[in-house]
């Protein structure tokens, strides 16, 4: 009984394989862990404006219950006299900061994972709403993780003007980059596995 049972586990794990042949792998919250960005990025603007900044458990409560950023400024705002569009255009400039990028950290394990699907002859690819592909090869590469990615697509592949800081457009841009792999790779859907987040 056992015997079997191991058998169609075995059989289970061989038709997985099969069946995957694309993975294609969210950068933020995905690849690395952001939150000390994330709560750098209230930080900043915070200090800036003399305004009393939460905690960093406040900041990850606030993502767990899933307040978009625009949210959380309108907290730190109250009672205070500075414009939203300020605090949110500081913000934003700190983002796009190269600085910001040492702030990322990789996510645990995912060295294993990547390595595992890459020894698996499944190929891996990384698509992200960023669209700063050097800084995204210049981590990757820091971290020893480049070579494990046959492509890198971000929205600048898709030579569109698109708001990615607005939630509804980043959803919008990741959809148009799936579908635009899809079609380049020339793969059926059921061969994909896309694993990322919705923010």
């Amino acid at each position: 009984m056992c015997i079997r049972d191991r058998n169609e586990t075995k059989q289970k794990q061989k038709n997985t394989k099969d069946m995957i042949k694309i993975v294609i792998f969210d950068f933020d919250d995905t690849i690395v862990d952001n939150l000390k960005m994330d709560y750098e990025s209230f930080s900043f603007p915070c200090k800036k404006f003399g305004i009393n900044m939460k905690s960093f458990e406040d900041i990850i409560n606030f993502r767990k219950n899933k307040m978009k950023s625009n949210e959380i400024i309108q907290i730190l705002l109250k009672e205070n006299n500075v414009k939203f569009e300020e605090f949110f255009n500081t913000r934003e400039k700190f983002l796009v900061d190269k600085k910001s990028f040492d702030l990322l950290e990789l996510k645990k394990n995912i060295n294993k994972v990547l390595k595992f699907l890459n020894e698996n002859k499944i190929k891996l690819i990384l698509c992200t709403s960023r669209d700063d592909p050097k800084k995204i090869t210049e981590f990757l590469k820091k971290n020893q993780i480049l070579d494990y990615f046959s492509k890198i697509i971000t929205r600048d592949d898709l030579n569109l003007n698109m708001d990615n800081r607005n939630y509804l457009q980043r959803l919008l841009t990741k959809n148009i980059l799936m579908k635009k792999i899809l079609r380049v790779e020339n793969s059926n859907p059921n061969e994909v596995l896309y694993i990322g987040n919705a923010k």
